[in-house]
């Protein structure tokens, strides 16, 4: 039997459309953001996440962008 291969792209390149800021954001990007931006980030992506009508691959998609923008903002805080 032969399972279809998914093809996952590179971290860098995925991208989410943000509500909030008003443009695409790329995961990359998130390092260089500035922290009122990561807080604008982190408070839409915790919203999608937990909207029931979003769809599974968007709530994912908001849980790595949620994910590495608090880690980012963690690590922005204790230096």
């Amino acid at each position: 039997m032969n399972t279809p291969t998914r093809q996952v792209p590179a971290q860098e390149e995925l991208a989410l459309d943000s509500f909030l800021l008003r443009r695409t954001v790329t995961f990359s990007e998130l390092y260089t953001l500035p922290q009122p931006e990561l807080d604008l980030l982190i408070a839409e992506t915790t919203t999608v996440q937990h909207d029931p009508d979003t769809r599974p691959a968007k709530r994912k998609l908001c849980g790595y962008f949620k994910e590495l923008a608090l880690l980012i903002t963690t690590r922005k805080l204790s230096a």
